[in-house]
């Protein structure tokens, strides 16, 4: 039986950060490794350009004071 697909997004802020928003919360991280399909979209608000797709889980990974996001379909 295959595990829950759950909707994220990321998005690119003005100050260079990334924001990765899963399950009702955001990750303030520096680097993303994405192994799904995603798709763009634009929201009325900012950040106007987004990315969004589903995954079964996401991880992170901590190496000197740097935050990477790694999305798993």
């Amino acid at each position: 039986m295959p595990r829950k697909q759950w909707r994220f997004w990321f998005a690119f802020n003005k100050d260079g950060s990334i924001v990765v928003n899963w399950r009702r919360k955001k990750y303030k991280v520096d680097e993303i490794i994405c192994n799904t399909p995603t798709q763009s979209f634009t929201r009325r608000k900012y950040p106007h350009c987004c990315m969004k797709g589903y995954a079964s889980s996401i991880d992170f990974k901590y190496k000197n004071a740097i935050i990477t996001v790694i999305i798993k379909e």
